[in-house]
């Protein structure tokens, strides 16, 4: 927030290695309904005039067999998409947020693994390069860039 306007806003999400599956409908569902009314509300321009605020997703997963092994797909009435057929969990996710940014709901996304084991100097691993944390940062970093300068 500057001087009471948006600049940007962010939605931090995680997965646990046993919540993987069951998490990711509900998560993408909550993607998509939040990416299109934070569109709604910019048409309207609830934030103000000017420069749209930034939106951002990021996900952070726990890293484990779970999330490397293919997935189970459950038979549905719904043919699924084709490219989640014989995807690992983790595939699902990064499918996920490549289509967030593709659609434009969010700016940007980032997919972020970490080790099962909490220990205060564990370190994260980023599985792809187009979802990764520096990319998401510098997405960042650039919109409040053009919002200082609009000052």
């Amino acid at each position: 927030m500057h001087e009471g306007r948006l600049v940007a806003a962010l939605a931090i999400r995680s997965r646990t290695a046993r919540s993987l599956e069951s998490g990711f409908v509900a998560l993408g569902e909550e993607a998509i309904t939040t990416g299109k009314e934070m569109e709604a509300l910019c048409r309207k321009q609830a934030f103000g005039p000017g420069l749209r605020p930034w939106f951002g997703w990021l996900v952070l997963l726990e890293e484990g067999s779970a999330l490397t092994r293919p997935a189970a797909v459950a038979p549905t009435l719904l043919q699924v998409v084709p490219e989640y057929r014989h995807s690992t969990h983790a595939q699902w996710y990064e499918l996920l947020l490549r289509k967030l940014e593709r659609e434009r709901l969010f700016d940007a996304c980032a997919l972020l693994l970490c080790p099962e084991e909490r220990k205060p100097s564990a370190h994260y691993r980023e599985p792809a390069r187009d979802l990764g944390g520096k990319r998401f940062l510098a997405h960042l970093a650039s919109h409040a860039g053009a919002f200082a300068a609009c000052l």
